[in-house]
């Protein structure tokens, strides 16, 4: 799910059909899986986005969601040129 739209990946935690520590998960296998070759990532903060991950899945329990990004992981990247 990790390679959705990021409509796909909100309709797909809205829905109940995958979790935001699920996608966590995912993402953070993509990014370790391509680190060596494409050297990307300054930092992956894998611990504590899985823990933001699981919270968020709480918050959507309880109907506490907030907003419609709430979940859904996000890299930032610097390009230099």
């Amino acid at each position: 799910m990790a390679s959705g739209t990021l409509e796909e990946t909100r309709e797909a935690l809205h829905s109940g059909a995958i979790t935001s520590r699920a996608l966590v998960e995912s993402s953070l296998s993509r990014a370790r899986g391509s680190e060596e070759r494409l050297a990307c990532f300054t930092r992956l903060r894998g611990e504590a986005a899985l823990e933001e991950g699981s919270q968020s899945d709480e918050r959507r329990v309880q109907g506490d969601v907030l907003g419609p990004l709430d979940g859904v992981p996000v890299a930032l990247s610097l390009i230099h040129i």
